[in-house]
This record gives C-alpha cells, sequence and structure tokens, in this order.
C-alpha cells in the first residue's frame, strides 16, 4: 500500500515536472484548484500575468471570450456587480479549456491520451455525451463538474477547468 502510493506520488511529481515548457510556462492542470498556474477563482488580470496577453478578445454584455491561440487556451469570464467590462482586469473566471498536447493533469492524463487511460487515472469519471467529469464540487446539495475532459475519436481532445459557482 504504502509503495504503491510512492509510485503514485512519483508520477503526479513527473507529471508536472514534465509539464513545464523551458520558457516557465506550466501546461499542468493541478486537480481542479488551477491551470497552468491560473487558479480557478481567479480574474483576467491575473491570467494576463500568467500567459500574457490574450491573442484575441471577444467581450458581450455581461461575458467575454479571451484567447492564447500560442498556449491552447480559450477562458470564459465575467464581470461582478457593479463591474462595466468583462474583458477587464477584474472580470471573473467562468471556465477555462485547454486543446494543446503539452496541456496534463496532475493525475497524468495528457491531451492526446485514449479513453482507457482515463479510465485508468480517473475511474469514478462519469461520461455523457463524449464529456468526461474528473472532478466534481458541490454546489447547493447539487454535484457539478469542476474539471472535465472532452472525448473525441476516443481521445482525449481537451479539458475544462471551472471556476467557483453559486447558485
Amino acid at each position: 500500500m504504502l509503495l504503491a502510493a510512492a509510485l503514485g506520488g512519483l508520477a503526479t511529481l513527473g507529471a508536472i515536472l514534465l509539464g513545464r515548457e523551458a520558457g516557465g510556462t506550466s501546461y499542468v492542470i493541478v486537480g481542479d484548484e488551477a491551470i497552468g498556474g491560473f487558479p480557478r477563482d481567479g480574474a483576467v488580470r491575473r491570467a494576463i500575468e500568467i500567459f500574457g496577453a490574450p491573442s484575441s478578445r471577444d467581450g458581450q454584455f455581461e461575458g467575454c471570450r479571451l484567447e492564447w491561440s500560442q498556449l491552447g487556451i480559450t477562458m470564459t469570464t465575467y464581470f461582478p456587480l457593479g463591474e462595466s467590462d468583462p474583458c477587464g482586469p477584474t472580470g471573473r473566471h467562468v471556465s477555462t479549456t485547454v486543446t494543446d498536447p503539452p496541456w496534463v493533469t496532475s493525475d497524468g492524463l495528457r491531451i492526446g491520451d485514449p479513453v482507457a487511460e482515463l479510465a485508468r487515472r480517473y475511474p469514478d469519471a462519469r461520461e455523457f455525451r463524449g464529456v468526461y467529469e474528473l472532478r466534481t464540487r458541490p454546489i447547493a446539495g447539487i454535484s457539478l463538474a469542476s474539471l472535465e475532459a472532452k472525448v473525441k475519436n476516443g481521445r482525449i481532445v481537451a479539458f475544462t477547468l471551472y471556476g467557483e459557482r453559486g447558485l
């Protein structure tokens, strides 16, 4: 039992170390807490500090879609009460989806891995129409996905980390 836990810890450390590019960009999704070093409860200001200027921004009324195409990142944000620009520095994180091959979960699942690897690393994952809930969090007594993997043609094509949710 102790050996299995130690090996699991080494696998996680290896995934984290392998998920960092030479330029310092982290491609690791840590549990359902952070993606590439960006915390799930973060704001646009923090995303820009970590990922640099987005390659595109598309703000509409109370939501914004930001993209970092060179990193395979698409983020959606909203503005809190009284804020007028969801793409501005205080725009709050709703979700971040990553699609490029370097991205890896802290449990070692990568973009491009077969669904069999997902089942091995996340045996409790639930599937609905090609989207697997890897982790969930309770919100007002309802279990909602906090980290998802999208599968197409039997392979992982995207991970989505959701921000804090409230009802």
